[in-house]
């Protein structure tokens, strides 16, 4: 909301925002990769072995998906709406091709697979060769190491 709302905003604060929800998120995965087994075997015990797997391998979603929050919102602020959604058709189909693929050989773990896989390419790598998303973009995974917005 703060970005939609703002007429003006500078890479400072869009590389505050940028650091700090990547972080967040790579903390909150990093205690739901750790703690995964714990989870698991407290919700379903010894009956389902391979949600551990399945568990864990999603979980790495959640720093891709941390990160873009705050992306998707500057690429609505600049009106460049169309390519979220040109990106998320692009997201769609590889990930129903990537499972196709996948899910005959590797079962559930597949899904997992493919659901990171193309998450990964649709909303990393995707962006670089998207002429007008590609300044965004690479403000975006600068901001990553970005630590003196520490400085708040």
């Amino acid at each position: 909301p703060r970005i939609i709302k703002t007429i003006n905003y500078d890479d400072q604060i869009l590389k505050k925002m940028y650091f700090l929800t990547f972080w967040i998120s790579a903390i909150v995965f990093s205690f739901i990769f750790l703690s995964g087994s714990y989870i698991i075997n407290y919700l379903y015990g010894d009956n389902f072995p391979m949600a551990l797997d399945v568990f864990k391998i999603s979980s790495i979603t959640l720093v891709i998906i941390g990160l873009n929050g705050t992306y998707n919102k500057v690429i609505i602020k600049n009106e460049l709406n169309h390519l979220l959604f040109i990106k998320s058709i692009f997201g769609i189909f590889l990930c129903i091709t990537l499972n196709l693929i996948l899910i005959p050989n590797y079962g559930i773990i597949g899904v997992s697979y493919a659901t990171v896989l193309s998450l990964f390419l649709s909303d990393i790598i995707l962006d670089f060769f998207i002429k007008d998303l590609r300044k965004h973009h690479i403000l975006k995974l600068k901001s990553i190491l970005y630590f003196r917005t520490i400085k708040l």
